[in-house]
């Protein structure tokens, strides 16, 4: 059955590679919508994409999407202090995290597209890339991969893993096939123990797994403080507090627009409302006008413009993650309403508290973990949510307080890092042996 599954799999992956190469110039044609590093994606590699690696280790690291190359940016940079001689190869899924990697990576480290998990795509960029070992972050499960990584003995582990009680349920109709996948990774770093007891139940070998946390509460490259002058800079900030608003959704901003006529009405407050979704933008500009707000767009004050009023519309991708360090009060959207919420871990490493609503289905984890460090806020709607922060910033000391909390957290991801870092060098030194 499961050699069923696979044949099926690589038939079906099959057909879709010999389309995509049959229409590659009319999606050419239709632009870089449609075609984005598709030639990467059909493993067409110009030669030029991968310098020349002589008597070196080669390091393949793949992150599917801007959360997890941010992480990747934190592991490949422990990474290469730790191994001599280590050549990194950073692949992702979609096209934002590819523009991200370019802007997070060093020049030396090439960020290509992942390849379609297809056998004859698979086999050219493992021929390409030549990878002594293979790491992927969170639940990258790719049968193909894992599969010609074990034919051709290259060492893999899955970093950072995580893995939901509905993600589980879905995998265990498939739990045979599964354990074969999971026996493709000498090591499974888990966040939790719960994601490692969700693996084991799948089928991981339980002697693979280690419990190490989430790598993504580590201190981001760069110095926080100077971080936060040049982006408040950009907003030029003066007196006021920043009350950020970061990946929220449709019917969210309604909620929090009285929140900031709140603040507003108690001291002078400079709005950043950044919407998930790019597509949501003018949505967003005609709900501000509607209720009498002018307002910027952000890249008016990226390229320079003077900021004459007291809200900005963060028009851009990729830049939210740094924009939380020149937020005073960061809330993270998704959870106001029934979205699941998002990554609160990325606006908590700015060293400052995060606030949310009640909906972190998808990260009740990371949540509980905040608030059990006294940096996470978690509210039940836009009313409490003006009031706790009404209450902080008139109680400056339990703000202050929060902040050293989310810097103690902060710095303990750096033990997080070298637990996850010490697995893969395990893996270059048995490959040595």
């Amino acid at each position: 059955m499961n050699n069923i599954l696979y044949l099926g799999y690589g038939i079906v992956g099959t057909g879709i590679y010999f389309l995509l190469r049959l229409f590659l110039p009319l999606l050419r044609h239709l632009g870089k919508r449609y075609s984005y590093g598709l030639e990467q994606r059909l493993g067409l590699y110009n030669e030029n994409l991968l310098p020349e690696i002589q008597c070196q280790r080669r390091l393949w690291l793949h992150a599917a999407s801007v959360g997890e190359v941010r992480a990747a940016v934190i592991v490949a940079d422990a990474l290469l202090q730790t191994i001599p001689g280590l050549s990194v190869v950073l692949t992702t899924t979609t096209e934002q995290g590819n523009k991200v990697a370019k802007k997070l990576f060093p020049e030396n480290i090439p960020c290509l597209m992942a390849p379609l998990d297809v056998p004859i795509v698979v086999a050219r960029a493992l021929q390409k890339i030549a990878p002594d070992v293979y790491v992927c972050l969170e639940t990258e499960l790719w049968p193909v991969m894992l599969s010609m990584l074990r034919k051709r003995g290259t060492a893999a582990a899955l970093l950072n893993g995580r893995l939901s009680e509905r993600s589980l349920g879905r995998y265990l109709y498939l739990k045979t096939f599964m354990g074969q996948l999971l026996q493709g990774f000498e090591w499974i770093a888990t966040i939790t123990s719960e994601d490692a007891s969700r693996f084991a139940r799948l089928g991981a070998a339980p002697d693979r797994i280690e419990v190490c946390g989430n790598v993504k509460s580590a201190m981001v490259k760069g110095d926080i403080p100077r971080r936060r002058d040049r982006y408040r800079k950009i907003l030029q900030v003066e007196a006021e507090k920043v009350f950020l608003c970061g990946s929220t959704h449709s019917g969210e901003e309604e909620h929090l627009l009285p929140v900031y006529r709140r603040l507003s009405a108690q001291r002078d407050i400079l709005w950043l409302l950044a919407p998930r979704h790019l597509e949501r933008i003018k949505e967003v500009a005609a709900l501000l006008l509607r209720d009498g707000l002018q307002f910027h767009y952000y890249t008016e004050l990226k390229n320079g413009g003077k900021r004459s009023h007291s809200v900005v519309l963060v028009d851009t991708m990729g830049d939210l993650v740094d924009l939380y360090s020149a937020g005073d009060y960061n809330f993270c959207g998704g959870s106001l309403v029934e979205r699941g919420g998002h990554n609160i871990l990325e606006a908590v490493q700015q060293e400052r508290p995060v606030y949310y609503g009640p909906f972190m289905n998808d990260f009740h984890q990371e949540a509980a973990l905040l608030e059990s460090a006294g940096c996470g806020f978690s509210v039940r709607d836009a009313d409490q949510l003006a009031c706790l922060l009404q209450q902080h910033d008139r109680h400056q000391e339990k703000y202050e307080q929060a902040c050293e909390q989310a810097r103690h957290l902060v710095l303990t991801g750096a033990e997080i890092v070298e637990k996850q870092v010490n697995l893969v060098n395990d893996l270059f030194e048995n490959k040595r042996k």
